[in-house]
């Protein structure tokens, strides 16, 4: 029988149920997988769907935690990407067929054929070990704080490669919209970046933070976007997943403006004549291609981009998930492994 490690984890063990403490056994990694001593990992709403199984695509016991940070201690016999002791991070996914042309174009992320999530049919990092194939694992720039980084892996990627998909080069005015977990990296990923950032938020109690994060101006839209903005916005990047009136902020962009969804607030009611009249488009983004994550962790080491955290123990891994659910966290949750 092929040698095995016991791995202690917290599970999910039936949809919306806390995690409980769960062992299981790991095999050696063979080819070029590599087996990771996790030292944190971080808590992403997409976990708390996953154990809801609003996606229907969880198995269970699921141990959940896409947000990965930790080092190589074992590799299979031709994973020679890394060396053993590397700190490296994994995040949203795992696998995809590295062959089509969204893949060789570098959007892993959009496979159609081989796409696989790392909690999706495999356990995830509330966990002491993962193994899976290196490929999608990324080595953590030595100027990045490893105990604070992990958002990077999965939100951070995510709004950079919303920028990105959105146009942002530099000098551009953007819209940041809601400066919660995915808001306060984009804030940050924009304004290093060299545009001219404005967070529309509707808690007053942020205005500090947004100034500490490099946005040049803050509007409160409690409860509704105030008048008098001037409507020269080149991007607006939505992170919220509560309907509001978008069309106010449609109106607000440039032509050829554009609005980039990475929060998802459901069905919204758009007016289309106020982009066809300005060659306005609307586009969605989910994480990013390999080229893309590496990218942003680049970015963040050489400007500081840090997200905003809390730590909890992975024995308490239940109160950070209670309070993500009720949206108290700020603004990141880490699980200390």
């Amino acid at each position: 029988m092929p040698n095995t490690m016991n791995i202690s984890a917290m599970a999910s063990f039936n949809p919306k149920e806390e995690l409980k403490p769960f062992n299981f056994q790991m095999e050696e990694p063979i080819n070029n997988e590599v087996i990771i001593e996790i030292d944190n990992c971080g808590l992403c709403y997409s976990d708390i769907h996953m154990i809801d199984n609003d996606w229907r695509a969880s198995t269970y016991p699921l141990v959940p935690g896409h947000e990965i940070i930790g080092k190589i201690i074992k590799t299979g016999e031709v994973a020679t990407k890394y060396k053993l002791g590397e700190v490296v991070g994994v995040g949203w996914q795992k696998d995809s067929c590295l062959r089509c042309k969204l893949c060789s174009d570098g959007f892993e992320n959009l496979c159609q054929s081989g796409n696989q999530g790392t909690i999706i049919g495999n356990h995830g990092g509330f966990a002491t070990h993962i193994k899976l194939k290196d490929d999608f694992v990324f080595r953590i720039p030595e100027k990045l704080n490893s105990n604070t980084a992990a958002p990077l892996l999965c939100a951070g990627t995510t709004v950079y490669s919303g920028l990105i998909s959105s146009g942002m080069q530099a000098n551009q005015k953007i819209g940041i919209i809601g400066l919660g977990g995915l808001g306060h990296l984009a804030t940050q990923y924009a304004s290093k970046l060299g545009n001219q950032v404005t967070v529309f938020e509707k808690n007053d109690d942020k205005v500090d933070l947004a100034y500490d994060l490099g946005a040049d101006d803050i509007v409160i839209t409690n409860p509704d976007v105030p008048k008098g903005i001037k409507p020269n916005f080149d991007i607006f990047i939505n992170t919220v997943d509560k309907p509001i009136d978008f069309n106010k902020y449609i109106r607000l962009l440039n032509p050829r403006g554009t609005m980039c969804f990475i929060g998802d607030p459901g069905k919204i009611d758009i007016s289309i004549s106020s982009l066809i009249s300005s060659e306005k488009r609307i586009i969605g983004s989910v994480i990013s291609g390999r080229n893309k994550l590496e990218k942003a962790l680049e970015i963040a080491a050489k400007y500081g981009i840090t997200p905003v955290t809390e730590t909890f123990k992975l024995e308490n891994v239940n109160q950070a998930i209670d309070r993500l659910r009720n949206n108290q966290v700020k603004y990141r949750a880490l699980i200390k492994i």
